[in-house]
């Protein structure tokens, strides 16, 4: 395990930092432009401190981090502008070389995140959510020897009362499983099984109860190739099957292939491209759909200069298409929602002093879609510092 960076302080290692920039949302709701009301911009002062405090013990570690972030809009009023994030993760490594985490991580956020959808269906509206998560891992990963990981994570997600709804709250396990074979002294051969059991339900206003109106059994099996080519050039790529069900409703399930893959690789000693390609399905709150498969594809590339600056440009990709038709009697009873994502985003740091730099960045979202006001287009400037232990 890697020694702490950050401030001594007795037997601990405390990592304070803070992030407070200003900046403009072109598009603050992701709203459609056919809309009512349609796009909203506004000014943006963010401000996030934060503190990271280790405690080293033989070849192991206990941790807290915390961090805050307020939100000021010049016109828009949230009823929930300070989100803050907490977690307390337990390291122990043995001399066996495998490694046993505990962690525990607790969210009370504002919803402008896709901490809880990771393929973007979801659209910030202005409500907050909390997010909870416990987990347990045991894994061991050492170069040119046989390596496995297994883990098993309770969440539970809430959102804010009274907020529009445009999705669902759960609660349920996930786990996953997985063994590595060495073929060489930095590749393995890898087997992966990853599986969820949730419960989903339909917040009040939206007639829910304390009975799930649908649940979540999903399955996958893949397998693949990891290892690194380089110091700092890890690869993954994982193929596989994956078997999606959702007793209590009546949408469409899913099997199918399924991918993974995401690499790192230098390009002389101060570049480094970032490469990260997925399909898999996520689930859905779109009428009767129960899931929607996202292929896609993201690149990033950064430079540095001397230490002192750096600058990258990311692009995303991805499309997103839903199993089952609009119901009767909707506008568009029939239609079989598709939606292309294009996110395209710049950025730069300078730091000024070791500890101390400026921040500045800008990132377009464009989304098309055959559905009625579900596409969108906007854009973010941020002009910031950062302090600390970033």
């Amino acid at each position: 395990m890697e020694p702490p960076t950050g401030l001594p302080a007795g037997p601990w290692v405390l990592a304070p930092s803070l992030v407070a920039g200003y900046g403009r949302n072109s598009n603050v709701f992701l709203q459609s432009a056919e809309a009512t009301p349609g796009p909203v911009s506004d000014t943006v002062l963010r401000v996030t401190p934060g503190l990271v405090a280790t405690l080293p013990f033989r070849n192991s570690a206990l941790k807290f981090s915390f961090s805050a972030t307020r939100l000021d809009y010049g016109k828009i009023k949230l009823t929930r502008n300070l989100s803050r994030e907490g977690s307390a993760d337990l390291a122990l490594v043995f001399a066996t070389t495998d490694r046993l985490s505990l962690r525990a991580k607790r969210t009370l956020g504002i919803a402008e995140t896709i901490a809880f959808d990771p393929g973007g269906e979801y659209r910030f509206q202005g409500q907050g959510f909390d997010l909870d998560t416990y987990e347990v891992e045991a894994a061991r990963d050492v170069l040119g020897h046989p390596g496995y990981k297994a883990r098993i994570a309770w969440s539970a997600l809430s959102l804010e009362r009274g907020a529009s709804l445009n999705f669902f709250e759960y609660r349920g396990y996930e786990a996953e499983g997985s063994f590595r074979e060495p073929v060489s002294p930095r590749t393995w051969i890898v087997g992966d099984y990853e599986g969820r059991r949730y419960d989903h339900y339909l917040l009040p206003a939206a007639g829910g109860s304390p009975i799930p109106y649908r649940q979540e059994r999903t399955d996958m099996l893949r397998a693949g190739v990891e290892g690194r080519l380089g110091e700092h050039e890890p690869f993954l790529v994982l193929v596989g099957w994956g078997r999606f069900r959702f007793p209590g409703s009546k949408g469409s399930n899913f099997d199918g292939l399924v991918v993974e893959a995401n690499a790192a690789a230098g390009l002389g000693p101060s570049t480094t491209v970032f490469l990260d390609v997925t399909r898999r399905p996520w689930p859905s709150f779109f009428y009767d759909n129960n899931v929607y498969l996202v292929e896609g594809a993201t690149a990033r590339i950064e430079h540095r200069w001397l230490e002192r600056l750096s600058a990258g440009a990311e692009l995303g990709w991805h499309r997103a298409s839903y199993m089952d038709p609009v119901p009767e009697p909707n506008e568009q009873a029939g239609l079989l929602r598709r939606d292309r994502t294009l996110r395209a985003a710049l950025y730069a740091n300078l730091m000024m002093l070791e500890k101390l730099g400026f921040r500045v960045s800008i990132e377009e979202n464009h989304r098309s879609s055959n559905a009625v006001e579900q596409d969108y287009r906007g854009r973010v400037y941020f002009v910031g510092i950062a302090l600390g232990w970033i």
